[in-house]
């Protein structure tokens, strides 16, 4: 067995009551590494393609990163990996936080979840005991309520959490699963299944600890790492005071509609977080502190980063983060997901003032831009489903469909689902396209979406030779060279964004959150000390090849079976108003033309056909025989 896994993985049966232990297979994870790619895997072998998404063997999978639980910095992901209840897609989260480590330490891997319980249980997980216990009196309560009901329940053991709040127990297609403060796994209707299972919460509480390959090696590495912290902390402490500001212009506004100008937002960020931001925070063995604790007025906290803050402040057009926070807190008690809520919210009222839907289908309630009340008011009706809240609780494709009188004009969404609040660029459309969802961290990547044309070819060179560079050698000519811009070489982009994509792959299946490993110009984590934490932790020798051919292992199985369920080329695309020229602009916020040139050499690049499916030569290269031979059984290969 290698090192640092915990070595066992559970399998539970909800219809029957059934729990089953099982040994983790140390081939399996030398060559998927864990995380994404072990739940990856294991899904695509279990379910079918024509699986429904409530069906009992849509399987919950959870399982922690390989470093996960160790001294790497930033360690703490585990991955989830469904069918979309609103896509109907295989789709993936990954959780920070501290369950993950928790769960290693409990002593398992993954845990396998399928069926549906005959009345609202909880897992329970501590060490060598594994119980499903009933839940009825958590049933109804918010996300907050059921955490402070199983912690006393348990004490004195400090046990972490997952649960669901109302929005899951109602199948509302915005619903998340609920880790700690800040950090959960969102997007694509998690909670809903995990809701339709009847399954409340998972507890985890372990004592164990998780061993390493070589601790002296592995902590000089973690030491050199954490030596290249500064910049970083230092741009997470100051968020979004100093560097959100730009947000305020950059985002789209109320239903994508409509371009509003907040002024003086550095000034409001500053102001607010002298006044209510009470310390900065992380997860497991991370020291960056992404996050800020909020104080709230009511005498509570939210904690809060990154486009949290601006979600709603965008979405209903009100210049007030403390407003945005104290929605963000709404939603995260009653199991949302912010960026589709707070994008339903404002795709309502851009419907109400269109005279598309009116106080009838509202149950009274008058939707303007700006009112507060209305805005708490839709959350609330979304994650109980009543009445307006009811329609929008199937996701804005199914919503603009029910209500229809042209709804569906102004229903904005990437394969079905609300897409993030940024404006669109060549980078973002590309990678909101072609994967299984919109994703703001996995859509945005600083060297490829603003380095290229930002910053000089002096910087680049600079750059490189500070050794922060954490691409091939084989596209540093072109990182270095004159680029005309992004709004004239689209295809330059395309090899940075796959690299991109295999790094954040890599990092889901290790565990390592990729505010670590690529999300900003100055990561503390390089490919190469990535590959050295594999090794002392895991005790797997690895390069780069072997470490990326893992990664695009999972990104391939994930596509193939995304095939499997019917999509292809039409679907990897944007919504057409991105591709219209704006009134009075020169011309489109994306050229259609140039687009289409970037997803076909991103498909060539990834070993795809034209039409979006991957090849059987690809497959083959990757040791996925198996996973062929289902395409040519459908017969899509």
């Amino acid at each position: 067995m290698p090192f640092a896994l915990a070595g066992k993985g559970l399998e539970i049966d909800l219809s029957r009551g059934r729990v089953v232990k099982y040994d983790s297979d140390p081939e399996q994870f030398e060559k998927f590494l864990g995380g994404r790619g072990i739940a990856t895997k294991m899904f695509v072998d279990r379910a079918a393609p024509e699986t429904d998404p409530f069906a009992p063997d849509n399987p919950l999978i959870f399982s922690a990163g390989l470093l996960t639980g160790t001294l790497a910095p930033g360690a703490n992901r585990t991955a989830l990996v469904t069918r979309s209840p609103q896509t109907g897609l295989l789709t993936y989260s990954t959780i920070g936080g501290f369950w993950g480590a928790e769960l290693k330490r409990a002593g398992y891997d993954t845990v396998f979840i399928a069926g549906i319980a005959e009345t609202p249980t909880y897992l329970f997980i501590r060490d060598d005991l594994v119980e499903l216990r009933n839940a009825e009196h958590l049933w109804g309560k918010g996300v907050r309520e059921t955490g402070q009901i199983l912690g006393a329940a348990h004490k004195p053991a400090n046990i972490q959490l997952l649960c669901i709040g109302p929005a899951g127990e109602n199948k509302v297609f915005a619903s998340s699963i609920e880790h700690s403060p800040g950090a959960g796994a969102h997007r694509a209707g998690v909670g809903a299944v995990m809701g339709h299972k009847k399954l409340k919460a998972i507890v985890v509480h372990g004592t164990r600890d998780v061993t390493v390959a070589n601790p002296a090696a592995l902590k000089k590495t973690c030491d050199h790492i954490n030596s290249k912290t500064g910049p970083i902390r230092e741009y997470w402490r100051d968020w979004p005071a100093k560097n959100g500001a730009w947000l305020f212009n950059e985002a789209m506004h109320g239903n994508y509609e409509e371009a509003v100008i907040f002024e003086d937002g550095e000034k409001i960020l500053a102001d607010f977080n002298m006044a209510l931001k009470k310390r900065s925070a992380g997860c497991f063995n991370c020291g960056i502190g992404c996050k800020s604790v909020i104080a709230l007025p009511e005498g509570r906290y939210a904690t809060v980063k990154c486009m949290s803050y601006f979600n709603f402040m965008f979405a209903v057009k009100i210049c007030d983060i403390h407003f945005s926070v104290r929605c963000f807190e709404l939603c995260e008690n009653y199991g949302l997901d912010v960026v589709s809520t707070a994008y339903l919210a404002g795709f309502a009222i851009d419907l109400y003032q269109k005279g598309i839907i009116t106080r009838a289908d509202t149950g009274g309630l008058e939707l303007k831009w700006g009112d507060r009340q209305a805005a708490f008011r839709l959350i609330e009706k979304i994650a109980k489903r009543e009445d307006i809240g009811d329609i929008l609780a199937h996701g804005v494709v199914e919503a603009a469909r029910k209500i229809g009188k042209g709804a569906e004009e102004h229903a904005y969404h990437v394969k079905k689902l609300e897409p993030i609040p940024y404006t669109i660029d060549p980078y973002s459309a590309l990678l909101s396209s072609v994967g299984d969802k919109p994703d703001q961290t996995r859509s945005e990547g600083f060297i490829a979406s603003e380095g290229l044309e930002y910053y000089s070819s002096e910087w680049r060179k600079k750059y490189v030779n500070d050794g922060f560079f954490s691409y091939p050698a084989a596209l540093k000519p072109d990182f270095i060279s004159d680029y005309e811009g992004r709004d004239h070489d689209y295809e330059k982009i395309v090899p940075f964004a796959c690299y991109d994509v295999d790094k954040n792959s890599l990092a889901d299946c290790t565990g390592v959150c990729i505010y670590w490993t690529g999300f900003w110009q100055y990561n503390p984590i390089l490919v190469e000390d990535h590959l050295k934490l594999i090794e002392y932790a895991a005790g797997m020798p690895m390069d780069e090849e072997k470490a990326m051919n893992a990664a695009k292992r999972t990104g391939i199985m994930t596509r193939a079976f995304n095939a499997m369920a019917g999509i292809r080329r039409r679907d990897d695309t944007i919504h057409q108003r991105f591709f219209d020229k704006p009134s009075g602009a020169q011309k489109p916020i994306v050229d259609r033309e140039k687009f289409d040139a970037m997803v076909s050499r991103y498909y060539s690049l990834r070993g795809w056909n034209e039409d979006g499916i991957p090849s059987a030569e690809e497959l083959d290269r990757l040791g996925l025989e198996d996973i062929r031979l289902k395409l040519e059984h459908i017969g899509i290969l």
